[in-house]
């Protein structure tokens, strides 16, 4: 792409995007003219002061022009015309702008969140809070995130994938999917078991906060729905889910028991969870076949 100097007169330069010069006007001559013979400071100062008269605009020492104009001066030999002469149009308000998010700073801004949240609670932690544990400025927040609840959820499900697995892999069989499920999923320690409290008064505020409860029932809730929904479907794909059947609401009652279970003070480790999938999951995915070839 290559770029030239505009030849033309500089009323004919500013057909796109400004205003043509004045129609009539005083003319001089000389190194204080433009290309349209208009006396540069009597343009500029008809434009900055349209409501003051002509003698008036001499008193603050500019000469006379014939008449009121409002312009928006362009020198033409400022502009650049594009010689491949494609329209330029304006970036489409989707686009990214700028240098693509620093994952070092996204994590520092997340963990900050987090801490944050342990530290005030939901209803009292603001963005200027964040901002200030993670050295950033508060604008650099608004960039990533439009809220403080989709900031607050995004920490709570990168902590959560960082423990228990986000895909389960297929293995050929829904209790095999479900047994790879359990060996990579971490074994809470005495921090993590802290966070489960710190979430639950996470969920208490979504109660009072629309905005929250949605973003949670949204995004953080969703991670374990898509993945168990995963499996199910893989299950019908092999014949060993009959298509009919309706697990749409087995997520949820995981969840709701692990609520249930974080509420009493009881660990979520492996050992419960085996008994959810053995004792729950597996007999109302499976038919008596695939539940018998499984024990």
């Amino acid at each position: 792409m290559t770029m030239r100097r505009c030849p033309l007169p500089a009323p004919s330069c500013v057909g796109a995007g400004a205003v043509r010069a004045p129609e009539r006007a005083s003319r001089c001559s000389g190194s204080g003219c433009d290309a349209t013979g208009v006396r540069a400071q009597d343009a500029q100062a008809a434009y900055e002061h349209p409501h003051l008269g002509c003698g008036e605009r001499e008193q603050a020492g500019t000469c006379r022009v014939d008449i009121a104009v409002r312009i928006s001066i362009v020198k033409c030999e400022q502009m650049a015309i594009f010689e491949d002469s494609a329209p330029r149009l304006p970036m489409d308000p989707g686009t990214a702008r700028g240098r693509p998010p620093d994952p070092n700073r996204e994590a520092a801004i997340l963990r900050a969140a987090l801490e944050g949240l342990a530290e005030h609670g939901y209803d009292r932690l603001t963005m200027d809070q964040i901002a200030a544990l993670a050295h950033a400025g508060k604008g650099a927040l608004y960039r990533r995130w439009s809220s403080k609840a989709a900031l607050v959820v995004e920490a709570v499900i990168a902590w959560r994938s960082a423990r228990a697995p986000v895909a389960v892999p297929d293995t050929g069989s829904v209790r095999g999917d479900l047994d790879a499920a359990l060996t990579t999923m971490r074994e809470l320690d005495e921090h993590d078991q802290a966070m489960l409290g710190v979430f639950l008064g996470l969920v208490t505020a979504a109660y009072r906060d629309p905005e929250l409860a949605a973003v949670i029932d949204s995004n953080l809730l969703e991670v374990p729905r898509r993945a168990l929904r995963e499996v199910f479907d893989r299950g019908v794909r092999r014949g060993e889910i009959p298509p009919d059947r309706d697990l749409s609401l087995v997520p949820d009652m995981i969840i709701g028991l692990n609520f249930v279970r974080s509420v009493t003070g009881k660990p979520l480790d492996r050992a419960y969870s085996r008994r959810v999938f053995d004792d729950l999951v597996l007999p109302l995915a499976l038919d008596r076949e695939g539940l018998e070839k499984g024990g």
